[in-house]
């Protein structure tokens, strides 16, 4: 039974995993090289043309994908509930897209930030093009089949970083134009993947139910509004430090949050497993099996990012240094302060994820949206007071405030300890410890005989 358990959770667990590292990596290489050989302004232009998209894309994830996995895990229709899904994807991408079309000028002109215009218009046509691609993605990961999320992801990422390492190899002069037009490509070919694996998990496309879509919606605009938050709390700093200082600032800023996004894989990791595992879990046992798995995920969490986060503080000089170039040694200093709010990311996220499964959207969208208001305020004052390091220590003190209101909501709500939590951290590093012992004196005794 052990062995079926593990099994069960190795194989989702791997594929997941290589699937954020790859994309992490793929994108780890592309900053690599595009901090080196644009300009300081073209490259904090394209950080704030995927600081925008990575926005549109999670802001589907909350409205499509939260809702559609807690319901397709419950015993309701499942064809009713994909067909409503697909129908809601699709109405909110042409929205985005006119949307898209519409400010994509003013923002330019709001940033001085030539030719952000042309980017999002190109991913205005992208954008439609996520539709099938998420789709099924989600049908996968309903199942929690990881395997071609992996493939597709990987496609995606991919194609970009390929035209890159071209551009670097035979010396062609790389513009940011060019890069929209391949990633649009990397999309299509990643929705052809998706397509291929997500068939096997394909539903009907029945009549619409007006009821699954309003289900659909009551739940969605929740966990939307949630993303949405977490999104400006997660790109405000990038977005005043362009409006109050400049695109440089921007450029500056942002090696210390890529490198930073390394250490947070784990968490991205598990909070993919965790959540389909808990919507299924409240629908057969109730919130208590689903506080035990918050608690032994967050441990495990901690666990992994702790050695983590003491490596990025004590060298971060080193670090930004050899990542990014001399170009971006200011960038230091912010990576140290990031390090410090590294620890409460597994606590925000798990926090989303267990509320949401539990059916209780509207309590985390009321909580991102207050804590995203404070974030706004502290980003001003800091930035305005201290610069371009006014920013990180800004998002330190909301993610301290953030951290201390959640363990009082989850110890009234679910009787989660923060006691149990750091007690399963000693035991996994105790557990680690005696592990890597006896494979040394087994090693010993071998060599002895």
């Amino acid at each position: 039974m052990n062995k079926f358990k593990i099994n069960k959770w190795f194989k989702p667990g791997l594929y997941t995993t290589m699937d954020k590292f790859s994309v992490v990596f793929l994108g780890f290489v592309s900053f690599f090289i595009l901090a080196r050989v644009l300009s300081k302004n073209d490259f904090g232009v394209w950080v704030l043309f995927m600081s925008l998209t990575s926005i549109l894309e999670t802001l589907r994830e909350g409205f499509i994908k939260q809702p559609l996995i807690a319901f397709l895990t419950a015993p309701t229709n499942r064809d009713q509930t994909g067909s409503a899904s697909f129908f809601l994807n699709l109405v909110y991408s042409l929205i985005i897209s006119i949307l898209i079309l519409l400010v994509s000028y003013p923002l330019q002109a709001f940033w001085n930030a030539e030719p952000l215009s042309y980017l999002l218009k190109v991913y205005s046509i992208t954008n439609l093009l996520f539709v099938p691609f998420s789709h099924f993605e989600y049908l996968q990961q309903s199942k929690m089949d990881f395997k071609g999320i992996f493939f597709s992801h990987f496609t995606r990422a991919l194609i970009p970083t390929l035209l890159i390492l071209v551009a670097v190899l035979f010396d062609f002069d790389l513009q940011l134009t060019m890069l929209a037009n391949i990633s649009l490509l990397g999309v299509l070919l990643g929705a052809l993947v998706s397509w291929y694996f997500g068939s096997f998990y394909r539903h009907s496309f029945v009549k619409l139910s007006w009821v699954s879509v309003k289900q659909m919606i009551g739940f969605g605009k929740y966990s939307l509004g949630t993303n949405l938050g977490s999104l400006i709390m997660r790109n405000i700093d990038s977005w005043m430090l362009g409006k109050m200082i400049s695109t440089e600032s921007v450029a500056i800023y942002n090696p210390a949050i890529r490198i930073s996004n390394l250490v947070e894989i784990p968490t991205l990791t598990i909070a993919n497993l965790v959540f389909p595992k808990m919507a299924e879990n409240f629908g057969k046992h109730g919130k208590d099996i689903n506080a035990r798995l918050y608690e032994k995920s967050v441990a495990l969490l901690l666990g992994l990012m702790i050695p983590g986060a003491m490596f990025v503080f004590f060298f971060s000089d080193w670090i930004v240094l050899v990542i990014a170039g001399s170009k971006y040694v200011e960038s230091g200093y912010i990576l140290k302060i990031t390090a410090f709010y590294m620890i409460f990311i597994p606590f925000m996220r798990q926090f989303g994820i267990l509320l949401d499964a539990s059916r209780r959207p509207e309590i985390n969208f009321l909580f991102i949206i207050g804590t995203t208001l404070m974030n706004l305020v502290t980003m001003y004052l800091f930035i305005e007071a201290f610069g371009i390091v006014g920013a990180a220590f800004a998002t330190l003190i909301t993610y301290t405030f953030r951290f201390v209101a959640q363990q009082i909501i989850l110890k009234g709500m679910f009787e989660i300890s923060l006691v149990n939590i750091f007690r399963l951290i000693i035991k996994y590093y105790i557990r680690i410890w005696a592990l890597i012992t006896q494979r040394i004196k087994t090693k010993i005794e071998s060599k002895a005989k």
